[in-house]
């Protein structure tokens, strides 16, 4: 059952409920990238990342939260979804709610 903090999250099964961050290796898993995917896309300051590598670790060490790593996969989306994402992003909120009060009737119709 995913939590109430998985539904505004648009694929469950690509988040990851409970944690606060995600290793590079983890997400590079779970979207099938390879984990240099990953880390240029931390370079290139596309993804934002804890940087807890000392003088003699790796970029393993990397930790994204998870905050960041929700964010990165919302602005990455393409298709129909991000399309009807960015038109009501662009509504003022009175119509927002005129809208969301119209579906509501509808549903309720229904």
């Amino acid at each position: 059952m995913p939590t109430a903090l998985q539904t505004e999250f648009p694929y469950a099964s690509l988040d990851f409920p409970g944690r606060t961050t995600v290793q590079v290796a983890e997400i590079a898993a779970r979207l099938g990238y390879c984990v240099q995917h990953i880390c240029n896309q931390i370079d290139q300051g596309l993804l934002t990342a804890c940087d807890h590598r000392g003088a003699n670790s790796s970029r393993a060490s990397l930790r994204v939260p998870v905050e960041e790593y929700r964010k990165w996969v919302l602005g990455s989306l393409t298709g129909p979804a991000t399309q009807r994402a960015e038109f009501l992003d662009a509504l003022p909120k009175p119509v927002l709610i005129e809208l969301q009060a119209e579906i509501s009737r509808r549903i309720n119709a229904a």
